[in-house]
Order: structure tokens, then sequence, then C-alpha cells
């Protein structure tokens, strides 16, 4: 929170563009990462504290709001989305789910990501927008979400499957000239005061940060025993992800590569026919296999699985909803809930969230249970019991006589 409060004081004072004038980690975000600590750093100095007074109550309750109330949108966008295969009922519990879950509120409320709510909301807004078929607002709400955060970039290939599959070339168009708009103006200030130089000089840090096989999360690379190579792993367990692990290849690619190829997996599933639950469970699977699979990662970056873990849970049966229980404790655990927990805990919760992703990739890829029962006749049956009926209804709208006659022989009988 330090480095984001020295970021909310720095563009408060000098402006948007003046986030990379210290390169930190408090700093090292995409552009539109600031103009929430803007909006912070504004209100702080309007009403607490005129010269900027660091390390305060109020400030700290400021930094947590704007995340907190993002986070309440989303629970109203986890129900909307439920809709789209359950009852409203059903809807309600999933909204509920998500807004009084514990690792959710752990993550925003008490560790204070306060990143992750927002983009986390834009790109649960995009998948809506295009499951609705409105590709315009879906592709600017996943532009405005990668210049957040850049883990949103984890959701474009689907959502760029899903806006290809139900745009026209116009629609595309449209998409494309939206995008780069928001991109203009996400930029505007940079550009007005000639500070492009500076997000240039911001990129490479941004993309050298952190770069160790994990950074205190539970994952495949807790799980594996990578500190027993040749460089000198820290504390953790975390060796640099450039070392070379196999055939050339680093620990970054070889996550990369397996990332990669569960998600052509889903992709491949969509692709054959998919209704709004399946892309639901798309994403659950891909929030979490990014998680559990990729490098670089950190307790929160689990948090873009629990909307979708959390919309499919009230109507997707037990084991859904095991899988949410088993992520959500796995989360606890990562933040070290309910105190400093030993190593051998935290490998072991590698394995539960392991685990939770098995048991979804199950779910999703199984084959498609037959409709017909045993004893209950053979599908051709159901189909020609149920012509026979239309027909038989077709033959009464035209010859109402016909209806009358059976009735009266029915009564007779």
């Amino acid at each position: 929170m330090v480095g984001w409060v020295a970021t909310a004081q720095r563009v408060a004072a000098d402006g948007v563009q003046a986030g990379y004038n210290v390169l930190d980690p408090g700093s090292l975000y995409p552009p539109a990462f600031f103009y929430p600590l803007w909006l912070t750093g504004k209100l702080y100095t309007l009403c607490c504290s005129p010269t900027f007074a660091t390390d305060t109550h109020s400030l700290d309750v400021l930094m947590r709001v704007g995340p907190v109330v993002a986070d309440a949108a989303l629970a109203v966008l986890v129900y909307c989305l439920a809709l789209g295969w359950s009852g409203p009922s059903r809807a309600r519990w999933a909204g509920l789910l998500y807004a009084l879950n514990p690792a959710v509120l752990a993550t925003v409320a008490w560790q204070g990501m306060i990143g992750d709510a927002y983009y986390a909301s834009l790109l649960v807004l995009a998948l809506l927008c295009v499951l609705r078929g409105q590709v315009v607002p879906s592709a600017v709400c996943l532009t405005v979400a990668v210049l957040v955060k850049p883990q949103a970039l984890a959701f474009v290939p689907l959502l760029g499957l899903l806006v290809l599959t139900r745009a026209d070339a116009r629609q595309l168009l449209v998409a494309l000239v939206a995008s780069a708009l928001a991109v203009l103006l996400v930029m505007l200030p940079f550009v007005a005061h000639g500070a492009l130089g500076d997000v240039a000089a911001a990129l490479p840090a941004m993309g050298a940060l952190h770069a160790n096989t994990q950074n205190h999360a539970d994952n495949l690379w807790l799980l594996l025993p990578v500190w027993r190579g040749a460089v000198a792993a820290d504390p953790n367990g975390a060796v640099p992800d450039n070392t070379v692990l196999v055939a050339g290849l680093t620990y970054l690619a070889v996550g990369l590569l397996a990332f990669a190829a569960l998600y052509a997996g889903v992709l491949v599933r969509l692709v054959r026919g998919g209704t709004a639950r399946d892309v639901a469970f798309a994403a659950a699977i891909i929030g979490l296999g990014f998680f559990f699979l990729s490098t670089r990662m950190h307790v929160n970056y689990v948090f873009l699985a629990f909307p979708f873990l959390c919309a499919l849970a009230p109507s997707g049966g037990s084991r859904v909803r095991l899988a949410l229980g088993a992520v959500t404790l796995a989360c606890l655990v990562g933040w070290d809930v309910p105190s400093h927990l030993p190593w051998l805990v935290h490998r072991a919760n590698a394995v539960l969230y392991g685990g939770s992703l098995a048991l979804l990739c199950a779910l999703a890829f199984r084959a498609p249970e037959r409709r017909a029962r045993p004893g209950r006749g053979a599908p051709w049956q159901g189909a020609a019991a149920s012509a026979a009926r239309w027909t038989r209804s077709a033959g009464e709208l035209h010859h109402p006589e016909l209806s009358q006659s059976a009735a009266q022989g029915d009564t007779s009988a």
C-alpha cells in the first residue's frame, strides 16, 4: 500500500502523466491504473489533508473505498452473468456468494489489492456484453481492463474468439476503432505533456518485475522442487524464471506453454458449441489455470477465478461448489490466514489449487450426458411420440369436429 500511496500523492499533485516519474513497484502498472489513484488523491486533499499527510487512517480508508465500490458492482455483474443460465433466485445466490466470499473480502478489503476489483469488473462486463451481442462495448471494456492491469491479457484470446464468432465485418471495424479511441483517451495526458517516453521507459521495468517462478503464490512452481537446481532460491522456494528448465526452455516458457495448452483445449471446446454457462466455465478454468501454471504469480492473481466460480456455484452442482470452497480456502491459506503458516502447509495448499483446477477441467470436458434413460425408450421413440402429438393437434386445429367426436367416443367408452 505504501507504494500506491506515494503514487497517488504524486499524480494528485502533478497529474496522471507524472505516474512514471518514479519507477518502483507502486507505479509499474499500465497507465489506466493511475486514474483511480488520482481521484483518491484529489478527494483526500479536498476532504482530509491539503498537504497530503501519509500514514493516516483516513487515507487508508479512502485508498480502499474505490476498490470496495468496484467489488460491490462486481457482485451485481456476477448476478447478471448467472441470469444467463439460471433463474433469478439462483442468480441472487451467485451475487451473494461473491459479495460475501471470505477470500474476495480478504483480497480487496483487508489486504487492499486496489487494482483487482477494477479490472475484474471490466472483464466480467466485457463478457456480459459479448454474450448479449454487444461487441463494441465488450472490446472497449477489455481494452481498458488491459490498461488497468496486465493480468487481463489472459482473457484476450477468450473474448477475442467470442467477438469474432458473434460480430460481422462492420461490427469488428467499429470495435477496433472504439478500442483505439479508448487507448487514446487513456494516453491523452501523457501525449499532451510529452510523457510518452516515460511510458516507453516503464514497459521494460514492468516486464522484469517479480521475475520469479512464484512470489508467495501456492501454485505449481511451489509444488515442484525447483529450488534444487544450481540457482540459489529465495526463502519461499522461488528461483528466477529465466532459468533453463529443460530442452533450452526456461521456467517462464514452460509455464506459458502449459497455460497455452490448457487454453487451446478450452477454446476448442467452445468452438464446437457452447452456452453462456460453458463460457463462464471456460473463464473460471482460464482464471485458475493462469494462476496455477504461470510463473511470476502473486497470491491475489487467483482473484479472476472467483466471479465465474461464484456465478456457476448455485446451479452447478456439488462438485462446482466444492471447487469454489477449495479455491476460497486455498486463497485464505495463501494470505496466511489466520496467522503465518509453515511452508509445508503452503505446498499442500498448492495441491488444493491443482486439484480444484483438475476438477473444473473434468467437469468442463466431460462427454455430454444422454437424455434417454434406461427403461424410458430410445430417443427416436420420444421424437416419434412428439411428432404424433403435434400432428394430432394440427388436425384438431383445422377440423374441430375430430376433437368433438373423439371426446364423445371417450364418454361412451
